[in-house]
Parts: structure tokens; C-alpha cells; sequence
């Protein structure tokens, strides 16, 4: 290994996500492992930088205009970055989510750095919004996917013959593996979905299932926890909470510092979404010992299983409210499911692996 390897994580924005989690996870791996590391944000700072900055890890934000391909915009940001990239002069950059790979793809080579990935970590939010797309991508030195499906949806769409890829899981924390999960014996009192709330997720079908369970169970309803940061949906989401009388039964809990903690107070998880890479809300849960009721997606297919018993149809919040009702009524088989999910995520999903494909990569 040659530890005079410079490599910059590129990031959207310091805001905490699933993404942006990832990319610090894989900054402090790297930097562990003797490499020269930094991490960069194209865009705002945010949540993540005091977490970034108790690591060790150098970061900078650039604030550049992003969320537009308008070509003076681009133009302008692509003359920064190459400025930017020829002083820093790394190795490699390791880019995180769409902005991150369609800017550092563009120009790494004018900017005498040896390797960029295209690391696909959607099923394709953006496809279609930018013709010279493909070209981008074809000039990445390697394509990476968080799960089968994401880059299998990249490469269908883009119809990309012969370029080489690697699927590389998200890396989880060990303190999740290590929650003691058991069922409660006072009642099934609390579900959690972990995600942002934003667009590309699907709120509105779990608030539309949770007024069916409320009506169904009354009192013994239990409270439905969403833990994540409130962006673009929040204020329709908060209507329709107020619209149905769900404020006892369903609370927004804002971005959480202690995920594992938070898990450890929770009885099942709940994921509804329409399109994923490879959540890494859900799998906290799952690592975190928690029964989890799913929408039923390829993303979600690869960690459970095609036959998992609670993945449900999209935009279903009737199907939703039935399978939550369910594992409620049936909480002896909680335990069992708990430990069954957790070995499947158990070896695919640690972060040494993450990180260890990811360090193959730029040493290949």
C-alpha cells in the first residue's frame, strides 16, 4: 500500500445523510489505513462538520451553486474544481451521489488526477435530466454501486457495454450489531423509519397506513417515530398528520445524533420508500436487531429476500397498516425475525469490507 496516496471524498454537502455518512465512515477508514485524506463538499457545510472535525479529517466547502445544469453555472463550477483539484493534486477522488460524480467525473483528467468513480448510489433520481450524461460517466475510471440493483439500473439505462464494476455494500457501525434486541413485554408500544424528510422518500403512504392501525387498534396503536431531517416534504407531511389527528401517534424527531441509541428505545422498524440504493436507515434498523416491514423494492429485495414476509406493494398504506398489524398481533415470531435479518446483513455490511473494497479499488 502506498501511503503517499492523497485521496479527497467528495460530498454534496455537509449535511448529514445516509451518503454523507457513508463517505465519513470511508475518509476515516482510508485515513486509518495510512492514506492522506480529505473530504470535500461541493456545496453548503452542515450538520456533519463537527462530527468530521472530532475525527480528524480536513474538510473544506466550496458553496458552489449546484441543483441546475444550466451551462453557465456548470461552466463555472467545472473552472473551480479543476483549480480547485490541481492544487490539491490527489490520487484519487472517491465522489458521493449525483452532483459529487457528474462534476469530479467531468474533470478529473484535465485536472491531473489519476482515478475517479462513478458511484451510483440511487436508482437513477437523475437519469435522463442531462444529455451529455453518458459520455460523463463512460469517463470515470470505474463504475461502483451500493447494491445489484443500483448498478444494474445505471448500466441498463446508459446501455454500458464494457466498462468494469464493483457492487461495494454500505459499511455499518459495530455498535448497531452489538444492540441486545428483545421483545417487549409491556406491548408493542414504538416503530421508527430512519430517513430524511424529503421527496425521494415515501412518508406519505406510512402516515396514510398509521391513521388505518390507529383506527384499527385505538389506544394500543403505537407511536411511529420519524428520525431524520426535515427537508422538502416536511410541511405537506405535517398537514396530513394534522389533517388525520395522528399527533399522539406519529411524531417527527428531527435529525438524531444517536441513531443506535434511538433504535435501542424501538420495538420494529418501518421503511417506505419507491426507489433506493441501498438504504442505510433500514439497515441500521435491521443491524440494530429490529423486525422490519418494508415497501417492497429491488433495494429492499436484496437485503431481505425476494420472499420476506413483510415487504409490501408501493403506495399501498392499506397493505402497510395490515402487515403492521400483523407482526403486532404475532410479536412472538419478533425475536426470530430479528435474528434471521440480522446474519443476513451481518457479513455483506460491515465497514471493514467497505472499506476494504474500496481501498482494492485504488490500489488496483
Amino acid at each position: 500500500m502506498n501511503a503517499s496516496k492523497k485521496i479527497i471524498v467528495v460530498v454534496e454537502s455537509l449535511n448529514l445523510g445516509g451518503s454523507e455518512r457513508q463517505a465519513i465512515y470511508l475518509a476515516k477508514g482510508l485515513q486509518s489505513s495510512n492514506y492522506e485524506v480529505s473530504i470535500l463538499a461541493l456545496g453548503i457545510s452542515g450538520n456533519a462538520a463537527n462530527w468530521i472535525d472530532s475525527l480528524g479529517i480536513p474538510h473544506k466547502h466550496m458553496n458552489l451553486p449546484l441543483y441546475t445544469h444550466a451551462a453557465h453555472i456548470i461552466k463555472s463550477n467545472k473552472k473551480e474544481l479543476r483549480k480547485h483539484f490541481k492544487i490539491e493534486s490527489p490520487y484519487a477522488l472517491i465522489p458521493f451521489t449525483y452532483w459529487p460524480n457528474f462534476y469530479c467525473n467531468w474533470v478529473f483528467a484535465r485536472s491531473r488526477v489519476k482515478k475517479c468513480y462513478w458511484n451510483q448510489r440511487d436508482m437513477g433520481i437523475r437519469f435522463g435530466k442531462f444529455k451529455g450524461l453518458s459520455k460523463i460517466i463512460n469517463k470515470s475510471s470505474h463504475l461502483i454501486g451500493n447494491s445489484e440493483a443500483c448498478i444494474k439500473s445505471l448500466i441498463d439505462y446508459y446501455n454500458i457495454q464494457e466498462k468494469p464494476y464493483s457492487v461495494i455494500y454500505n459499511g455499518l457501525d459495530s455498535k448497531f450489531f452489538s444492540i441486545n434486541y428483545t421483545v417487549s413485554k409491556v406491548g408493542i408500544k414504538h416503530a421508527v423509519m430512519v430517513a430524511n424528510i424529503q421527496r425521494n422518500k415515501d412518508h406519505e403512504t406510512l402516515i396514510r397506513s398509521w391513521q388505518i392501525i390507529k383506527n384499527e387498534l385505538g389506544k394500543e396503536c403505537p407511536v411511529l417515530h420519524l428520525a431524520g431531517e426535515k427537508r422538502d416534504t416536511f410541511d405537506d407531511l405535517f398537514n396530513l398528520v394534522r389533517k388525520y389527528e395522528l399527533e399522539d401517534v406519529v411524531q417527527f424527531k428531527g435529525m438524531v445524533d444517536n441513531v443506535a441509541k434511538l433504535i435501542e428505545q424501538m420495538d420494529f422498524a418501518v421503511f417506505s420508500s419507491n426507489a433506493e440504493g441501498n438504504p442505510n436507515g433500514l439497515l441500521e434498523c435491521i443491524a440494530g436487531g429490529l423486525p422490519a416491514i418494508a415497501t417492497n423494492i429491488p433495494a429492499t429485495r436484496e437485503i431481505l429476500g425476494d420472499k420476506y414476509h413483510y415487504l409490501i406493494a408501493e403506495n399501498k398504506p392499506d397493505e402497510f397498516a395490515t402487515k403492521v398489524i400483523s407482526l403486532i398481533k404475532e410479536c412472538s415470531e419478533m425475536e426470530q425475525i430479528s435474528i434471521a435479518n440480522r446474519s443476513k446483513i451481518l457479513t455483506n455490511y460491515s465497514m471493514k469490507a467497505m472499506i476494504d473494497s474500496y481501498i482494492k479499488l485504488v490500489e488496483s
